[in-house]
Order: structure tokens, then C-alpha cells, then sequence
């Protein structure tokens, strides 16, 4: 369990594990590229079906913050989460700290996609 100063921050712990399982599940069996299309934060892909359940969006909105598109973006998300997670966690509680990552995850999703429309 992470536990870098003080106590130890078992959400920053499974948060850290599951990344990197789900990271190393796309790379070992070659489906990355898939996993990214049908889970990742695709602006196209996420909007292009106007008739999509609703449920099926918000799923690809929740399962896009555990998927990552190569080897140098897991790092530095996981250095991140494993560096500032486990302070934060233990500060502001775990309900709090979910709701933080959850947030986190989708204000990353409205940041590239504002950063899409202003720069390609």
C-alpha cells in the first residue's frame, strides 16, 4: 500500500493498481487501440452516435479516466497520482478524494476538448 509520508492511502493505492492493470492488459494482449476507442475520451467517437444511450457515454466519460494512450502518459499520470495522491487522500478523506479524482478526470475531458477547438 502507498504510503510515502504518514499513514497509508489505500484509494491512491487501488487507484495506482488498477491503472496499470488495465494499461498492461491493452499492451500484453495488443488491444490498446481498441480499448482507447471504445473507452477512451474520443470527442468524435463519444458524440458521433446521437442516438447512443445516454448510459453508454457516461460510461466511456468514467472508463476514459482509468485509460491511457502509451507508456509516457501512464507515467506521468501515475508518477502524479503516487507523489500528490496519498497526501491528498489522507487531507481531505476518501469520499472527498474520489469526488476529487472523479472531477479531476472530467475537467481533464473539457480541457482537451476545449484545447481541441481552439488549437486543430
Amino acid at each position: 500500500m502507498l504510503r510515502l509520508i504518514g499513514r497509508p492511502a489505500p484509494v491512491t493505492t487501488a487507484l495506482i493498481v488498477i491503472n496499470s492493470l488495465i494499461f498492461a492488459y491493452g499492451m500484453l494482449s495488443h488491444t490498446q487501440s481498441q480499448i482507447i476507442m471504445h473507452y477512451g475520451f474520443v470527442p468524435d467517437e463519444l458524440f458521433r452516435d446521437s442516438n447512443a444511450p445516454l448510459s453508454d457515454s457516461l460510461t466511456r466519460l468514467f472508463a476514459s479516466m482509468f485509460v491511457h494512450a502509451n507508456i509516457t502518459h501512464i507515467a506521468f499520470n501515475l508518477f502524479a497520482l503516487a507523489y500528490m495522491g496519498g497526501s491528498a487522500e489522507r487531507s481531505i478523506g476518501v469520499p472527498r478524494f474520489i469526488a476529487l479524482y472523479i472531477l479531476a478526470g472530467l475537467g481533464e475531458h473539457c480541457f482537451t476538448e476545449l484545447l481541441r477547438h481552439t488549437y486543430c
